[in-house]
């Protein structure tokens, strides 16, 4: 992994320019620039869940047999958006297999299970995945040409500056430019498919608020409970030197989760939990029903 890193980091001009010619091709040429993708549902699929899922997305007035369900062990959360219907041929959702035997024995679904799944339609439904991925490369991409070419005017008036030096400076400038603009490209991705979700009913929009702040606590449980165990090791050691072991896994625990149950690690990939909150705390939902009224379906359109 570090080694992937390292070699990311020091191709990150050839990465940049060949983002926005990539970009740049697919997005003058259409989705008949992408060969379709071929997903059938995944053979042990659980019956009873699938049909609860599809029964959920016709609720949405959506046609079910666009989205293929698939399982992925190790997903890292219950569940996930894959593909482009429009770029693709297929709009996939990807379930860890412990939330799809989990949506199998519940009945019926809770709102937080309809908001996660729901979440993750909302991400095809804006086409994330293909136009949206797209167009953020092109702009990442010439975002990423400008920050060098502004480094390389500073650093070609600094005389002191050598080769190496001057192209390590570029490719941090390329990194620190794409970091920042996949983490707001990606704040704003995660908050239209909570708000698409959560505008289709009440219920979702509440199933989100449930989850978020379940989350929440389970943070802040977990950051309890390493707290103590750093402060039992501390009382039970007796060198000073060792004491700074748990202190050094203290300040660990305390700089990956707030004190208010935030995890700073899952930050570089999702806003704030306390945000997303507030956002739907907010937000003005005209269907109270759970039959929401049919979306916009260019995203969903196939390919020509």
């Amino acid at each position: 992994m570090a080694i992937s890193a390292t070699l990311g980091f020091l191709l990150e001009p050839v990465i940049a320019v060949t983002h926005g010619y990539v970009a740049t091709h697919r997005l003058r040429k259409g989705p008949g620039s992408v060969s379709p993708r071929t997903v059938t549902t995944t053979e042990n699929f659980p019956e009873e869940a699938l049909k609860k899922i599809r029964a959920f997305i016709t609720d949405l007035g959506l046609d079910p047999i666009s989205f293929k369900c698939i399982l992925k062990p190790n997903l890292g959360c219950p569940c996930a958006a894959m593909l482009s219907l429009k770029w693709h041929g297929i709009a996939t959702l990807v379930f860890d297999p412990a939330f799809a035997e989990t949506i199998a024995a519940t009945n019926p679904l809770t709102p937080e299970m309809k908001f996660l799944i729901a979440h993750e339609i909302g991400h095809h439904m804006h086409d994330d995945l293909g136009t949206g991925l797209y167009e953020n490369w092109g702009k990442s991409s010439l975002m990423r040409l400008t920050a060098m070419s502004a480094t390389a005017i500073v650093l070609g008036s600094l005389t002191t500056c050598g080769a190496l030096a001057t192209y390590l400076a570029l490719c941090a400038a390329s990194k620190a430019t794409d970091t920042a603009f996949k983490k707001i490209t990606g704040d704003r991705k995660e908050f239209d498919a909570d708000f698409w979700a959560s505008s289709q009913s009440t219920e979702i929009k509440n199933g989100g608020i449930i989850f978020f702040e379940s989350e929440l606590k389970k943070n802040l449980k977990l950051r309890n409970e390493r707290l103590e165990k750093f402060d039992t090791l501390e009382k039970d050691l007796h060198s000073c030197l060792a004491k700074w072991i748990p202190k050094i896994g203290k300040l660990v625990v305390k700089s990956l989760i707030s004190s208010k149950g935030e995890s700073y690690l899952d930050h570089f990939q999702h806003p704030l939990l306390s945000s997303r909150i507030r956002a739907l705390q907010q937000l003005k939902v005209s269907h109270t029903d759970s039959q929401a009224a049919h979306p916009p379906t260019q995203a969903l359109s196939s390919p020509q």
